[in-house]
Parts: C-alpha cells; structure tokens; sequence
C-alpha cells in the first residue's frame, strides 16, 4: 500500500485507456486509472446508484465484486501484454467491513502470471481501511 491511500485520487489520476472494455459496462462502472511508478492502483468514486443497503448508505456488494474483477483483469492485460482478455475461472471476495458512501481505491498484486493460468490479488480500501479482499484466478 502507498503511504496514503486517500490522497491516490487526486494525484495522478486519468481514465482508463480507451480500448480498453469501451462499453456500456466500463461507462456506467467509470473507474479511473491511478499510475504511479511505486503502486499502479484503480479508483472508483460513489454514486448513488451503487448503493446496496440504503440505511447505511453503502455499496452493493455486487458492485465491488465487479470492481475487483474489472481491475484484476486489467491488471493481468497490462502485465501479459496480450491482445484479448482472460476468463476469469474463479473469483474469491472477502467482504471485511462495509464500503461506506465514499471512494474506493483497488491495489492490485500478481500473484502468479502462468502459460494457461493467472492469479491477480486485489485489496480494496476506503480512507485507508481495507474494506474487501479479492483473488481471481484467470485462464486462457
């Protein structure tokens, strides 16, 4: 982790490259690229549409599990340098805390980059707590 997580959003920041996944999903998603030489990272600010339990004002958890795939696949893109995406075989999310009504910022770590199989970790954190953990492991 950088040695502070909240200020990732607003140094450095740009979108994502356009080819990469420039669809419906990755507009109404709109997470946004962090690359700094030390900790490559990935943000993705609140909306109100992203809300699971309104009482506690917090994401659903559907949404960070597909934040945590989004950016594991691009994570092993970018490392692979290969020009299709992977199938992700297999995707574990540990939930530890809720993701309040603030940004999320994604680290992501190789894990291992294999001929046929790849694993990607991703921590999630919000005002540098971790809020979910992610491994996915991807095949060609």
């Amino acid at each position: 982790m950088t040695n502070n997580v909240s200020t990732l959003l607003q140094d450095n920041a740009g979108k994502l490259p356009k080819d990469w996944l420039d669809s419906t999903f990755s507009k109404y998603m709109d997470i946004t690229y962090i690359g700094k030489p030390e900790q490559e990272s990935y943000a993705l600010e609140f909306n109100e549409k992203f809300i699971g339990n309104p009482s506690l004002r917090a994401f659903h958890g559907g949404i960070v599990a597909t934040f945590i795939e989004a950016v594991a696949q691009f994570h092993l893109f970018k490392n692979k340098r290969q020009l299709s995406l992977h199938t992700p075989e297999t995707v574990t999310i540990d939930y530890l805390r809720p993701a309040l009504s603030t940004n999320l910022v994604a680290i992501p770590e190789v894990v291992r980059i294999g001929r046929s199989v790849s694993t990607i970790a991703v921590n999630v954190y919000q005002k540098e707590k971790i809020v979910a953990k992610g491994r996915v492991i991807f095949t060609d």
